[in-house]
């Protein structure tokens, strides 16, 4: 029998075949009750400086920001219809329903999927239109036309986004319409110390230039008059001390 002394050699000291040190067994491990482990992570967390998550309130909301706390601040899987209609007010340059091209394609809807999904649940809508870039005395006006002829007298929940709370806001606190009663207003998004974005942006265009660019938008029959009435110093020196809120809003 002849033997290949070279194969041995390589095979000898091969991986599969070079002598494996002794196991060891693995260490068992304390089970930590949760709550503990919890209590050493908040004391930890509290060390550093960091404050621990609020586990009591909704979990869907604890990385959101502060929380208001009352009856009204968890999330609910149902709600209660309202008795009363809501009005939807739009923002600026907002809309009810808007065509681009005519019947060739569906309108695009500013509340889309809202207003489904508040008529699905019994609740009367009630979509204000107001002028798209007018001021807000213009458009508050207009809200109140709105409301009156589409509310037949009942009393309103409103809520608006955008610029759409300012002329909810003029409406309440100055037209005080008589055949418009407001139950409630809530506002999304609505800039009530004035918008920065406006600050740059009429700063950026400059007083030389925006005469001209207002003339333009007039011949086109786009109104204006928000634009400025957008702006921090307008808001705050202006707006919000001549429409106070009422002492109950919160």
């Amino acid at each position: 029998m002849t033997i290949n002394l070279a194969r041995v050699a390589r095979t000898r000291w091969l991986p599969q075949y070079a002598p494996q040190p002794p196991r060891r067994a693995l260490p068992r491990y304390a089970r930590i009750p949760m709550n503990s482990f919890s209590a050493c992570c908040r004391h930890r967390k509290e060390e550093k400086g960091e404050k621990p998550k609020n586990t009591d309130s909704d979990p869907r909301i604890n990385n959101l920001g502060r929380a208001i706390k009352d009856e009204f601040a968890t999330i609910r899987q149902n709600y209660t219809t309202p008795k009363n209609p809501i009005v939807l007010a739009h923002g600026l340059l907002g809309f009810d329903e808007l065509h681009i091209a005519g019947k060739l394609l569906p309108g695009v809807h500013y509340w889309r999927g809202i207003t489904e999904a508040m008529r699905a649940n019994g609740i009367e809508v009630i979509i204000a239109s107001v002028p798209a870039s007018a001021s807000i005395e213009e458009r508050a006006l207009k809200l109140g036309q709105d409301i009156a002829t589409k509310a037949n007298g009942k009393s309103v929940n409103i809520i608006a986004h955008s610029m759409g709370g300012l002329d909810a806001r003029y409406m309440i606190s100055r037209l005080q319409p008589e055949n418009v009663e407001v139950l409630s207003l809530t506002t999304v998004a609505s800039p009530h110390r004035g918008s920065a974005f406006a600050d740059y942006l009429l700063e950026g265009i400059g007083p030389k230039y925006l005469p001209s660019i207002y003339k333009l938008f007039n011949d086109f029959g786009i109104s204006t008059g928000a634009f400025s009435q957008l702006t921090r110093k307008y808001m705050q020196e202006e707006f919000n001390p001549k429409t106070p809120d009422d002492e109950t809003v919160r």
